[in-house]
C-alpha cells in the first residue's frame, strides 16, 4: 500500500513541476527549464511501475524543453528534443496533442533552417494527429500552417479552404487569438491572391474588433477589459491549476499601473472555496492568515504522515509530521509565511491554500 502511495506521490510531483514549467517559461525561460528538467527526472522514476505514464510525461517535458530551446535560439538542440518526442510517442496512444505539437515545432524549426520539403511534411503530420484526437485548441494553427504553404505554392482554392476551416474551428472553440490569426490570413489572401484590398480591409477590421478589448470605467480611471478562456485539453483531471500572466513590453508604449483579475471560474464554478477536499484529507480554510487545519477522512489509513508546505515556485517552506487517529485534526501555523499561494503535500495528495 505504501509503495502505491509513493508511486502516486511521484506522479503528482512530476505533474506539478511540469505545470509550473509551463506557467513560468513565458516570463522566465531559465525558470521554466529548471522546472521541466526536474519534472523529467520525476517521470523517469515511474519507468518500472508505470512505463506508459512515464513515457508520455517525459515527452511533455521534452517538448516544453524544445520550446524553450527554440526561444533561446538553440535550434539544433530544440530539433533533437522534438525528434525524441516523436520517437517516444509515434506508436503510443496519446490524446494530449504532445505528438502534434512536436511535429509543429519540427516544421517551424525546419522552416528556420530553410528545409522546405521537411516543413510541409511535419505540418501535415501535425494536422493528422490533431484531427485524429480532435484537439480543437491546436487544429486552427495547423490548418493555418498548411494554408500558408498552399498559398506560397499559388494554390488559391486549397489555401483559402484551409484558412476557412481554421476560422470555423477557432469560432467553435471560442479561441479569440486563433480567430484573429485566421482573419488576418484570409485578409492577406484576398489582398495577395485576388488583389481585392477592400475585402482584405474588411477582414482586417474584423480581426481588430476581436483583438481590441472593451473599455470600462471606474470613476475617472479607464481600464481595458479582456475575457480569456483557458482550454484544458488533457483527458486527465489536474490536482490544481495555476494561471499566470505577464505584462508585454513595446518600445515607446505606455501602460497603466493597475491590473484587476476577477471572475476566475472553472467549469462555471467559482475557483475559491472555503473547504478543499482531496481523496485522503479535508484541508480548510483555503484562505487564511494564521492557521490551516487538516482532517483525515475515515478511509485514510492511520499512519504517520509528513506534511510539506511548498511555495509557488516549488521551494520547501516547512515540514511537519503527525500520527492520525480516527478523529484526528492536525493544525499548522502558517502566520510566518509571506502573503501568496502555497501548496501542502504529503504522500499521495496535494492541496492549495492562500496566505493573506
Amino acid at each position: 500500500m505504501k509503495k502505491q502511495i509513493k508511486k502516486k506521490n511521484t506522479a503528482d510531483k512530476a505533474e506539478s513541476l511540469l505545470y509550473l514549467g509551463i506557467c513560468s517559461f513565458g516570463s522566465s525561460l531559465e525558470k521554466g527549464l529548471q522546472f521541466a528538467t526536474k519534472s523529467l527526472d520525476e517521470f523517469k522514476k515511474l519507468e518500472n511501475s508505470n512505463a506508459n505514464q512515464s513515457s508520455i510525461g517525459r515527452s511533455k517535458c521534452l517538448q516544453l524543453i524544445s520550446t524553450i530551446y527554440s526561444r533561446q535560439n538553440k535550434i539544433k538542440d530544440a530539433i533533437i528534443m522534438s525528434q525524441e518526442v516523436v520517437r517516444i510517442l509515434k506508436n503510443k496512444s496519446d490524446t494530449s496533442g504532445t505528438l502534434g505539437l512536436a511535429y509543429i515545432s519540427l516544421g517551424s524549426l525546419n522552416e528556420i533552417e530553410k528545409r522546405k520539403d521537411s516543413v510541409e511534411i511535419y505540418y501535415q503530420l501535425a494536422l493528422k494527429d490533431f484531427e485524429k484526437h480532435k484537439n480543437l485548441a491546436y487544429l486552427p494553427n495547423a490548418y493555418l500552417k498548411i494554408g500558408k504553404i498552399a498559398q506560397h505554392k499559388n494554390q488559391k482554392e486549397i489555401s483559402l479552404l484551409n484558412f476557412i476551416k481554421s476560422f470555423q474551428i477557432a469560432n467553435i472553440s471560442e479561441n479569440k487569438q486563433a480567430k484573429v490569426s485566421c482573419l488576418l490570413a484570409i485578409g492577406k489572401w484576398h489582398s495577395d491572391m485576388e488583389h481585392n484590398n477592400s475585402k482584405a480591409e474588411n477582414y482586417y477590421n474584423q480581426a481588430h474588433q476581436i483583438a481590441e478589448p472593451d473599455y470600462v470605467y471606474d470613476g475617472n480611471v479607464q481600464f481595458k477589459y479582456a475575457e480569456t478562456p483557458v482550454i484544458y485539453t488533457s483527458s486527465e483531471t489536474p490536482l490544481w491549476m495555476y494561471i499566470s500572466f505577464s505584462m508585454g513590453t513595446i518600445e515607446n508604449a505606455t501602460f497603466g499601473t493597475k491590473i484587476i483579475i476577477d471572475n476566475v471560474r472553472v467549469n462555471n464554478s467559482a475557483l475559491t472555496n472555503t473547504t478543499f477536499q482531496t481523496s485522503e484529507f479535508t484541508v480548510y480554510p483555503t484562505v487564511t492568515n494564521q492557521f490551516i487545519n487538516i482532517a483525515k477522512r475515515k478511509s485514510t489509513p492511520n499512519w504517520d504522515y509528513d506534511f510539506r508546505i511548498l511555495s509557488i515556485d516549488g521551494k520547501l517552506m516547512s515540514q511537519q509530521s503527525t500520527t492520525f487517529s480516527e478523529s484526528s485534526l492536525f493544525t499548522i501555523d502558517v502566520s510566518q509565511l509571506v502573503k501568496g499561494i502555497y501548496f501542502i503535500q504529503s504522500e499521495g495528495f496535494t492541496s492549495k491554500f492562500i496566505k493573506e
